[in-house]
C-alpha cells in the first residue's frame, strides 16, 4: 500500500493552462476538456483542446469569458436564474453576494502529457511570431491535443489539478490591463 507519487508520475508533464468560461468549471472538473471545433474561429489549428505555458496569455477574455456577476447587466453574465441551480443559489447566496457587479474570469492549470501536443503560434493576430509574449516564444504560445470535435481529452493526456479564479472591479480589456 504505497503512497500515490503524484511527483513521479506527472513530474516530466509540462504545466500549461486553459481558459474557460466560469459557469463551465465546475462540469469540466467532473469531465475533462472538451475538444474545440476544426476551423471557424474555436479551432483555427484543428480541432482538440488548446493550453499554453502562459497563464497570462489564457487569461485574455478570448479565452476565459469574463463573466459580469449581475442579474440585471451583462458582458457574459453568469446565469444565476436557471432551475437546477436555484436550490445552491439559495443555500451560497450570501457568500456570492460579494461578487455582485464583479468580473470574474476562470483558468485551469494543467499538466500536459509529453508528445500528446504540439506547438503553435497565437491565433489573435497582435504579436509577431519572432517576439515572445511571458518569456515564451510567440510562435509556441499555443499547445493544442487533438481530439475529435466536441469529444473529452481525459486524463492520461490532460491532468486539471487546479483552478484559479480572478474577481476584478473592472472588465480586462487586453494583456496590458493587469
Amino acid at each position: 500500500d504505497a503512497a500515490y507519487n503524484f511527483d513521479n508520475k506527472y513530474d516530466d508533464w509540462p504545466i500549461a493552462y486553459h481558459g474557460a468560461q466560469y459557469d463551465f468549471a465546475g462540469m469540466i472538473t467532473m469531465t475533462g476538456l472538451r475538444c474545440s471545433k476544426d476551423g471557424g474561429g474555436t479551432g483555427c489549428h484543428g480541432a482538440g483542446v488548446y493550453l499554453s505555458p502562459s497563464i497570462k496569455y489564457v487569461s485574455h477574455p478570448r479565452y476565459t469569458c469574463v463573466n459580469y456577476w449581475n442579474n440585471k447587466q451583462h458582458l457574459k453574465k453568469l446565469d444565476l436564474n436557471k432551475s437546477t441551480q436555484q436550490k445552491w443559489i439559495r443555500e451560497y447566496n450570501n457568500a456570492f453576494s460579494k461578487y455582485d457587479g464583479k468580473y470574474v474570469q476562470c483558468v485551469f492549470m494543467c499538466r500536459v502529457k509529453p508528445g500528446s501536443y504540439s506547438k503553435h503560434g497565437e491565433t489573435m493576430g497582435i504579436w509577431d511570431d519572432n517576439k515572445k509574449f511571458d518569456g515564451i516564444p510567440c510562435k509556441e504560445i499555443e499547445w493544442l491535443v487533438p481530439g475529435k470535435a466536441n469529444s473529452y481529452i481525459g486524463s492520461d493526456k490532460i491532468l486539471i489539478y487546479g483552478i484559479m479564479i480572478r474577481v476584478r472591479d473592472t472588465a480586462q480589456k487586453d494583456y496590458d490591463d493587469y
